[in-house]
């Protein structure tokens, strides 16, 4: 099983725990007799939080180390990108770190989403607001693939539930 990790750069904190939780399934696994009767062997690289990284990484991963079986890198971003390569190779992909519509929306075959996409996540907040009688809201989020998606799912869900709301993409 292989993939990358943003183990310096803007993603490393977030990917760390994720990378956390991936040795600890290797173990419970492998403790339990492996997967289809074998032990996992896994293989992280370092993408740098870099999406022309992860690409080559991926790459390599595929024809170099002959992984079966291909873990996403932590972003919507990173993800989308590596996809195109993961698809050229028919290899299976778990994207255990991205939630972005657009990833799941291109028809891909070899790509499998294990979280809510990006624009259900701000759904309870928008319900919350409502509960306690928030009556105006702004959306607030920086300008790359998940925050975008993310917040175009809170503002439909707050144009549902919250009348006059105000939406600033940073």
């Amino acid at each position: 099983v292989g993939g990358a990790s943003s183990q310096p750069g803007q993603y490393a904190e977030r990917a760390g725990r994720q990378v956390t939780s991936i040795k600890m399934w290797v173990e419970e696994v492998n403790a339990r007799g492996g997967l289809l009767g074998h032990k996992i062997v896994l293989r992280l690289l370092d993408d740098k939080s870099d999406t022309q990284t992860a690409i080559k990484l991926y790459e390599k991963l595929i024809t170099e180390d002959k992984v079966d079986l291909l873990l996403a890198p932590y972003s919507s971003g990173i993800t989308e990108a590596v996809a195109n390569v993961n698809e050229r190779y028919k290899m299976p992909f778990v994207a255990y770190g991205a939630a972005s519509s657009p990833i799941w929306e291109k028809g891909r075959r070899y790509i499998f989403n294990i979280v809510a996409v990006a624009e259900d996540y701000q759904k309870g907040a928008v319900h919350l607001a409502k509960q306690i009688g928030v009556k105006k809201a702004a959306i607030i989020g920086e300008d790359s693939l998940f925050p975008r998606q993310a917040g175009e799912g809170a503002k439909d869900w707050a144009k549902e539930k919250i009348k006059g709301f105000y939406m600033c993409p940073v």
